[in-house]
């Protein structure tokens, strides 16, 4: 004989109410199987299962803490303690300090394919997608443009330069007139697809990129304290340059 279906306490609109505010996708699936019962779409478990793509036995399961425990029990997900990583904790330190350099990785296959090169570690596309993005919180997202044949040497030591620089100007400008120019530019061109790369949550990531031979130059520069502009446009195609 048959068990028949525990009655559902919450009213049709409360359930409603609850899966609209609910967030969390384990737990809106058993509230939705509530609202099922409750709504007469599922009239046994192995309508709601069908509905929810879930076993049989899982709906049981469900329906027998709900019994007991009411919504506050059924919406506690219980997980096994003292689970064993599928990726060693070495390892995933590792990983987890290849994902803070701006290189990152380019895609989740590409984690994937750097774990089994190097440490001969296979493990499924969707473990390694679950591990990178909710545990580490790593993500996709959008890199700033970086040239290659930028050097990142010469960057920093402008940067910690630059302050010694500009108390030598103001020093000599006391001796002799000293004009002090702002300079930029922009270019107008092809510019190179760059896709997004997986960093730690606060890394931005950088994108390497090869320009192509067939794009402009436009150079500016202002003097601060007078209206004097300076303006220079120049095209570069095929290795060549003219202004």
């Amino acid at each position: 004989m048959r068990k028949p279906l525990p009655e559902i306490q919450e009213s049709e609109s409360e359930l409603k109410e609850m899966l609209r505010t609910e967030k969390r996708t384990r737990q809106r699936q058993r509230l939705q199987m509530l609202y099922l019962l409750k709504s007469g779409q599922a009239n046994t478990r192995i309508a709601a299962a069908q509905m929810l793509v879930v076993n049989r036995a899982t709906i049981g399961r469900w329906l027998q803490t709900y019994e007991k425990e009411g919504i506050p029990g059924l919406l506690i997900i219980k997980t096994k303690p003292n689970r064993k990583l599928s990726i060693p904790a070495c390892i995933l330190h590792e990983l987890k300090c290849e994902l803070e350099k701006p290189e990152g990785f380019s895609s989740y296959k590409a984690i994937q394919i750097w774990l089994e090169q190097k440490f001969t570690l296979s493990i499924p596309y969707k473990t390694v997608h679950g591990i990178v993005r909710y545990r580490l919180k790593a993500k996709l997202k959008v890199g700033r443009k970086s040239h290659v044949k930028k050097d990142q040497k010469k960057v920093d030591e402008f940067r910690s330069n630059i302050s010694q620089t500009i108390s030598y100007v103001s020093l000599y400008s006391f001796l002799r007139d000293i004009r002090l120019f702002c300079q930029d530019e922009s270019r107008f061109g092809l510019l190179p697809i760059h896709r997004r790369k997986i960093t730690l949550p606060g890394v931005k990531p950088v994108s390497k990129v090869q320009y192509d031979f067939d794009y402009y130059y436009l150079y500016g520069s202002a003097d601060q304290l007078t209206p004097w502009i300076y303006c220079r446009a120049g095209c570069r195609r095929d290795g060549g340059y003219r202004q």
